[in-house]
């Protein structure tokens, strides 16, 4: 599998996408470890950035779910200013039901069409939305509740670069990391009551050292607060909000022995995690 993914998380299943359209999900505390029926194909032959699968947790079904998209049509009209001439689905999948080949709930179901072009980065699942990265400066909403997309624009001043932000869940909330300079992130964070949505700056990062981040960084938990902040795929350190300096908490090269022979290479993904017996089969 590539190391190129971007893992998503809810209550101990962890979800996996490739770039050639295969979705996994697993349970590390039972072992059970799913490849998904493959879904819609994606026309685009060639993809250099990785695969996106959004998990979430359904509360009007009581049913864990895997959403994903796939474009039907992928064509840049013009490349100075990027626009596209595309055609992009939407698709959901969900868990348990037994999964066997006879059980015809365990497939993918088409949902209405997204209204923007969705970006590969990190999808959020929050109390029954899913949020993706779009282009424009936007955000996509897909409520379970209904069904439906939503766009939400990009807190101010603030633009996307699929390399340099990224979404991210921090104790109940969407937040949005943004590359303000080369050395300071900003954490923005999304209140979203179903009404008016507003975003605030509770916490802004500084590194001091324009090497830090060059390659992955992610908030992946947030409470009493101070955040742990995922760094380039080798180290987890903490930070204190209000105060944005990093201290190393681990170093997953030296420090997490995974039985991996030298010289292979890999990259270290976290994501916060509570152990669960939830089958992916049965999702009970």
């Amino acid at each position: 599998m590539t190391n190129m993914i971007f893992p998503t998380h809810c209550d101990g299943l962890v979800a996996l996408a490739t770039a050639g359209d295969q979705v996994f999900v697993c349970n590390p505390a039972t072992h059970e470890f799913v490849a998904l029926p493959q879904g819609t194909p994606d026309v685009r032959e060639c993809r250099p950035e990785p695969g996106a699968a959004a998990l979430g947790f359904n509360p009007y079904t009581n049913r864990h779910v895997v959403a994903t998209y796939f474009y039907r049509r992928y064509e840049a009209c013009s490349a100075d200013d990027g626009t596209l001439d595309y055609d992009i689905g939407h698709e959901l999948f969900t868990l348990g039901g037994g999964g066997g080949d006879d059980d015809d709930s365990w497939s993918w179901e088409l949902t209405e069409d997204p209204p923007l072009p969705i970006i590969s980065t990190r999808p959020v699942c929050i109390e029954g939305t899913f949020y993706w990265a779009s282009t424009n400066n936007r955000l996509l909403k897909f409520s379970l509740r209904d069904n439906k997309f939503a766009v939400i624009p990009l807190p101010p001043g603030t633009s996307y670069h699929y390399t340099l932000n990224t979404l991210t869940s921090l104790d109940g909330h969407l937040c949005y990391l943004h590359t303000a300079s080369a050395t300071v992130y900003d954490v923005w964070q999304l209140a979203d009551d179903g009404g008016d949505m507003t975003w605030s700056l509770p916490c802004r990062i500084d590194t001091f050292d324009e090497g830090l981040g060059c390659e992955a960084f992610l908030p992946v938990w947030a409470g009493a607060g101070r955040m742990l902040v995922a760094v380039d795929y080798e180290k987890l350190y903490w930070c204190r909000e209000k105060s944005g300096r990093l201290e190393e908490a681990l170093d997953l090269e030296e420090d997490v022995d995974l039985g991996r022979q030298d010289g292979e290479l890999y990259r270290h993904h976290a994501v916060p995690y509570a152990e669960s017996l939830i089958s992916i089969r049965s999702c009970t």
